[in-house]
């Protein structure tokens, strides 16, 4: 993995052996704030009274990825050109991994796993241009948004308890008498 100076934030590359690979580690960093979260801090004139909304005000939700090698997965200037060059099947579809979203009412929809597998996949290309034949290790933290199952997953949240109702599609499956455990990737008998 590289190292960083952290007096000079100069990155120091290790030497590797052949069929070694460079390992550098992704973290998925998010954050929400609110137009009106800091209400204890006004800017006001000499007998000026400060007027309080209620509320929290409009969201505004910032879901990057960082990293010690390039602070962010984002093209410089000159790759971006470069890019510009390609036919068009081999651009990139993004050029910075970065996604700000506005959500609440009228807003955009609130983040979620749905949204952050579009910007993991907008990154992984990106991040193959800034570190060729590298080793990505993506790291991310506990939230609830990046929870998810399959769509045909057996998910009791996903099943009436009565008949009638909306009932999901689920996959056709049998459940043998020694309850063997489920193998990965493999189709139920």
């Amino acid at each position: 993995m590289p190292t960083v100076d952290k007096s000079t934030s100069e990155v120091t590359y290790p030497i590797l052996k052949s069929r070694e690979k460079l390992h550098i580690i992704i973290h998925h960093d998010e954050m929400s704030v609110a137009a009106n979260e800091q209400w204890r801090r006004v800017w006001l004139t000499e007998g000026q009274q400060p007027l309080q909304k209620k509320g929290n005000g409009r969201s505004i939700h910032v879901s990057d990825f960082i990293l010690e090698t390039t602070c962010r997965i984002v093209l410089p200037p000159d790759e971006v050109k470069k890019q510009k060059i390609l036919p068009l099947e081999r651009q990139l579809k993004a050029t910075d991994a970065r996604v700000v979203i506005h959500p609440g009412k009228n807003g955009d929809p609130w983040w979620d796993n749905s949204q952050l597998m579009k910007q993991i996949e907008n990154a992984i290309p990106i991040f193959e241009v800034l570190h060729p034949g590298a080793v990505g290790i993506w790291i991310f933290d506990c939230s609830s948004a990046h929870e998810a199952f399959s769509e045909a997953a057996f998910n009791i949240k996903n099943m009436n308890v009565n008949p009638g109702g909306k009932q999901h599609l689920l996959r056709p499956t049998i459940i043998l008498l020694n309850n063997p455990p489920p193998a990965p990737c493999k189709v139920d008998p």
